[in-house]
């Protein structure tokens, strides 16, 4: 079994940082924050992998996912 995207939430209002690692040479480890004022993720990858783009375009297209929801509700 693979599992390409690996997620775990810390629900900890102290928290300010928090990472869950990649479990799969191509995907991606994603620990995450709902709190009241902000969301926010840590997003990890194997730098040797040759399938996935890196964590950082897998980022990009999280805030851009992000940043649609907030103007789709706000409208």
């Amino acid at each position: 079994m693979s599992n390409l995207l690996s997620t775990s939430t810390v629900p900890l209002p102290f928290a300010r940082l928090a990472g869950f690692g990649a479990v799969h040479g191509d995907g991606y480890g994603i620990g995450y924050m709902v709190q009241d004022e902000y969301t926010q993720a840590c997003i990890t990858s194997f730098k040797s992998s040759r399938e996935n783009r890196g964590a950082s375009t897998f980022a990009a297209a999280l805030n851009n996912a992000f940043t649609n929801l907030v103007t789709l509700l706000q409208s």
